[in-house]
């Protein structure tokens, strides 16, 4: 929602009724999971967390999408983007003073690092050819699709129970994604 809302005020960018409204269905049912009936002071809390979380997914998605459109070249953009944050992080981990994270890394999860910094990096360049397609907030909304197939993941892996608000949000997912894909 922030991609498309920041798009519409400030980037000149217009969708269609239809494709706006299933921006918005796949956008709730993703907040319908973590919408808790029973709000105190924790939840609270956890909502601010969580929308303070979207907020910099649509910033750093609006970023790649128009910088990997000035650049060219989706895949130049995300490896200066991937050096870049590489040498940030060890910036900070200089200054927090935290230095064995490297050598723990190296010693116990470099096989997981590898593996999953790859993916990760392959992953991610095809969002941003995505977003050099198609407007960065139709990319978005897809993309957040996946909290989709976590559901299963845990219903088939985890063994969490599927409930109704689980369902709900299937539905208000699938009928946005069927929206883009009609509309």
């Amino acid at each position: 929602m922030v991609a498309a809302i920041i798009s519409i005020l400030f980037l000149g960018i217009t969708f269609d009724l239809p494709i706006l409204l299933s921006i918005i269905l796949i956008s709730f049912g993703i907040m319908l999971l973590g919408f808790n009936f029973n709000l105190n002071v924790n939840d609270t809390n956890t909502l601010k967390y969580s929308l303070t979380t979207g907020l910099f997914i649509g910033l750093y998605s609006l970023i790649d999408g128009y910088g990997a459109r000035v650049s060219l070249s989706a895949i130049s953009f995300i490896s200066f983007s991937f050096i870049l944050s590489a040498l940030i992080f060890v910036i900070l981990i200089k200054i927090i003073d935290n230095q064995n994270i490297i050598s723990k890394v190296a010693s116990e999860g470099k096989i997981l690092f590898v593996i999953g910094g790859t993916l990760s990096f392959l992953i991610y360049i095809i969002v941003v050819w995505g977003f050099t397609k198609a407007p960065v907030a139709l990319v978005s909304a897809l993309r957040e699709t996946s909290i989709f197939f976590s559901i299963f993941i845990g219903y088939f892996f985890l063994k969490e129970n599927i409930t109704i608000k689980k369902i709900l949000s299937i539905c208000f997912i699938v009928f946005g994604v069927i929206g883009i894909k009609i509309f």
